[in-house]
Formats: C-alpha cells, sequence, structure tokens
C-alpha cells in the first residue's frame, strides 16, 4: 500500500488542530459548523490520523504473527485484523 512516508506531527495552535507530514498540512479543522467538534475532539482526531501509518504497519506485523502461529483464519481476533487492513487498504 502506497501512503505519505515521512515524519508526522499534530500541532495545536490558536485553537487549531493540523496533521503535518513532512512539514506539510495534510488536515485540519474540517468540520460542518453545525456539528462543530470540540478541541480535545479535534485533538484526538489529528493524533489518530498521524498514528495511521504506524497502526497499519503494525497490523501488517501481527497479520504475519498470526500466520506463523497458524492462528486460524476464522479466529474473531484474525477477523477483526483482516477488517482492519482490509479498510485501509480500500482505495488502492
Amino acid at each position: 500500500m502506497k501512503y505519505t512516508q515521512g515524519k508526522w506531527e499534530v500541532t495545536h495552535f490558536e485553537g487549531k488542530t493540523q496533521v503535518f507530514c513532512n512539514r506539510r498540512c495534510i488536515a485540519g479543522n474540517l468540520y460542518d459548523e453545525e456539528n462543530e467538534p470540540t478541541l480535545g475532539e479535534l485533538k484526538s482526531n489529528a493524533n489518530l490520523i498521524s498514528a495511521a501509518p504506524d497502526m497499519y504497519e503494525a497490523c501488517l506485523a501481527a497479520r504475519r504473527t498470526f500466520e506463523a502461529f497458524r492462528i486460524k483464519e476464522s479466529d474473531p481476533r484474525y477477523i477483526k485484523l483482516e477488517q482492519a487492513i482490509t479498510k485501509a487498504e480500500a482505495n488502492q
């Protein structure tokens, strides 16, 4: 899967939360004014976005471990893991 490689950072400045990768803004305060999130929600969302590449790599490593230990594909943990990987790779 191809995604933006580099240093992912979250910044909080003057009430705005943004996600940067390689010093380029990837995501900012985008929301519907009617459903404006709290600053805490914006920070949490930004942290989740910036952690996504690491989580994806961790999922791939976990799948290799499951396969090495012969955990069945019907195991609920394996199913959940595959769902997460499939969701991450959906738009390739």
